[in-house]
């Protein structure tokens, strides 16, 4: 199921060579999949991996004594949740069409529900051509959820950005100083555009307390107009949290991607994100909060402030 985990046990040893023997670091990977396989901590022997999408995968363990460098690889197999999904439409214009919402702020507050007790997964499936932006920013609060029954916001076919902003795919632009808040647990945003059209601090979605095992995936986050400065596209105050960003693509903002809440007890994983024109890129604002792989920062003034992981 989505946010389902797997338990990866490796073991390295090392040859001895050369003398004195090298400090041997490792790294877990994904060769091939349907979907894309997230690992907690990909540098630890030992650690947990998610999976997307049901289907097969492959996994490597690569192991480096500075001298020699080696690996080897698992596959493996993952089944689709059966868990039934409870899908509202989101369109531009529903007229004829039922189960149907013009704005996710709309569909958020009606659909609000216990999904654990339900037994269900709630989806906000987006889609068709947005002519106009929905404009109202919006909160995720009041869910009942858990791994198997969680909250799908995701936009598909002409409704999905192509990697570019289009104003013809739907877009949430807002002047408000948050334009999408996450408060309950596994909540899963993928392939929005979200623009932010406020003079002054504004953040493009915020991470608040609760907000644990939140993915945010395959998103464009820019800022359209107002300018000003203290503003970020994913901006993590959780505390005590697992939370994963990635495939992202991060634009002409202050702040990219980053926790600001000064604890070390949560963990934003970063990966696989595009950041451009950011003063600042990532973010650590505690010592090892915040770990992130395989991120491209260009045309910013600093990548990265803080330690991480």
């Amino acid at each position: 199921p989505l946010f389902g985990t797997v338990s990866l046990d490796g073991t390295v040893s090392d040859d001895g060579s050369p003398v004195p023997p090298g400090v041997v670091t490792t790294l877990w990977s994904q060769v091939s999949g349907v979907g894309t396989a997230s690992f907690a901590e990909p540098d630890a022997i030992d650690t947990t991996v998610t999976f997307d999408l049901p289907g097969t995968y492959v996994l490597r363990l690569t192991g480096d004594d500075g001298h020699l460098t080696t690996f080897d690889e698992m596959t493996v197999s993952v089944s689709g949740s059966t868990v039934p999904e409870s899908v509202s439409l989101i369109r531009e214009d529903c007229t004829g069409v039922s189960g149907c919402y013009t704005s996710l702020a709309a569909w958020e507050a009606t659909e609000q529900r216990n999904l654990v007790a339900s037994g269900e997964v709630a989806v906000a499936r987006i889609e068709g051509v947005w002519n106009t932006p929905d404009t109202t920013g919006f909160t995720i609060d009041g869910w009942t959820t858990d791994s198997d029954h969680h909250v799908k916001i995701v936009a598909v076919g002409p409704a999905r950005h192509a990697g570019v902003w289009s104003e013809t795919a739907y877009r949430l632009a807002s002047a408000a100083g948050t334009v999408l808040v996450v408060r309950d647990a596994f909540t899963h945003i993928e392939g929005l555009q979200i623009g932010g059209t406020r003079v002054g601090s504004q953040a493009l979605v915020f991470l608040s307390s609760g907000a644990t095992r939140t993915r945010i995936t395959g998103n464009l986050l820019t800022k359209l107009s107002g300018g000003g400065s203290n503003n970020g596209a994913v901006v993590s105050n959780a505390w005590d949290n697992i939370i994963q960003v990635d495939h992202n693509i991060v634009q002409d903002l202050q702040f990219g991607i980053g926790n600001f809440n000064g604890s070390s007890l949560t963990q934003l994983h970063a990966y696989a994100n595009t950041i451009h024109g950011a003063t600042e890129g990532l973010t650590s604002a505690a010592p090892g909060s915040v770990l992130a792989r395989n991120n491209l920062i260009v045309g910013s003034t600093s990548a990265a402030s803080g330690t991480f992981a």
